[in-house]
């Protein structure tokens, strides 16, 4: 599956109600390479999402990670999009690290 695809299933599995469940996160058990992508590719990707798309990309990053058991550390690509989300819009990112238990 090419990037492009990649990082749409994600936003679409971060913006479903129950991403553990959404439909498409069996999709991307072979997807981990995704999740060791550093910051200058992420902030590529983010240039393009408004900001919920954005919100949708990290958690589906996070969850996906969880799900599948990818490979990250501290370096994991979320953590790369929430610093995105983070210089965005303080406020909203301090809220969603508040309740990051995907």
């Amino acid at each position: 599956m090419n990037f492009a695809t990649v990082v749409e299933k994600l936003v679409q599995i971060g913006l479903s109600p129950v991403p553990e469940r959404a439909e498409g996160i069996q999709e991307l058990v072979g997807e981990g390479r995704v999740n060791q992508l550093g910051p200058d590719f992420w902030s590529s990707v983010s240039r393009n999402l408004t900001n919920a798309e954005l919100e949708g990309l990290n958690k589906g990053l996070v969850v996906s990670e969880a799900e599948h058991g990818w490979i990250g550390g501290s370096a994991t690509s979320g953590i790369w999009t929430y610093r995105e989300l983070e210089r965005r819009d303080k406020e909203r990112a301090a809220q969603i690290a508040d309740r990051m238990q995907y």
